[in-house]
């Protein structure tokens, strides 16, 4: 007779972070460049992992790096960020935005 056990699949990925992951996305497109917060990055505080989780979490950096339509494009003067990339900020967000 067959088993009725039914086998759990365990999710092996590593956990995205900001500090593994989501930082250096934001470093390498220069958004931390900006000398104060008075000069965010398309208003836009991208200076440390609180104001990154903040804009993340309230959709603004996310419609920024989609170049949605009514939001400041980022990076600013420079082509859209490919799909993996920013998938691993939605993913960072959908995931709870963990440190």
């Amino acid at each position: 007779m067959p088993s009725c056990k039914t086998s759990k699949v365990q999710n092996t990925a590593p956990a995205i972070t900001y500090t593994k992951n989501v930082k250096t996305i934001i470093d390498e497109n220069s958004a931390t460049k900006c000398p104060s917060e008075e000069k965010k990055a398309g208003g836009i505080s991208l200076t440390n992992y609180l104001s990154v989780k903040e804009e993340s979490t309230n959709g603004l950096l996310i419609a920024a790096i989609q170049h949605a339509e009514n939001a400041k494009p980022m990076p600013k003067k420079s082509p859209q960020l490919d799909t993996a990339t920013i998938q691993v900020i939605v993913d960072w967000v959908n995931a709870g935005a963990m440190e």
